[in-house]
């Protein structure tokens, strides 16, 4: 995937912009009009910034069927559980936000995330 990511980011900046993304889809053999492409972008751009990451490109790779196996969200939930309590702490949820420069995930804020995850109230997030 880092080499067909790499090939679509043709300035190689470490992002891929819409006329990148046009450019690729159009060799090979795929036309969008510009309004499908920014639904396209939308869809993938998750910080909103108007470019695709690396991070944002894998994400929207993956099946959802496969990213959504109990194994797998187990291991995203492990990833996210850096002190390895079984819980996901605010803490560690601000962390991914900062470490990623995402102030919005589909325009809610990480207390809106946190507070629809934390169905005790308890202050951290459980599997």
């Amino acid at each position: 995937m880092g080499e067909v990511f790499r090939k679509i980011d043709a300035n190689h900046d470490g992002f891929i912009s819409i006329d990148e993304l046009k450019t690729a889809l159009s060799e090979e053999g795929n036309w969008f009009e510009m309004k499908e492409l920014k639904q396209l972008m939308d869809s993938i751009d998750v910080d909103k910034n108007g470019k695709i990451n690396y991070t944002e490109f894998l994400a929207s790779s993956l099946e959802k069927e496969e990213l959504f196996k109990v194994d797998n969200l187990k291991k995203m939930f492990k990833l996210l559980d850096k002190d390895g309590n079984g819980l996901i702490e605010r803490s560690e949820l601000q962390t991914l936000f900062t470490d990623n420069v995402i102030d919005e995930i589909n325009g809610k804020s990480l207390d809106e995330i946190f507070e629809a995850c934390d169905k005790d109230k308890s202050g951290s997030i459980d599997f």
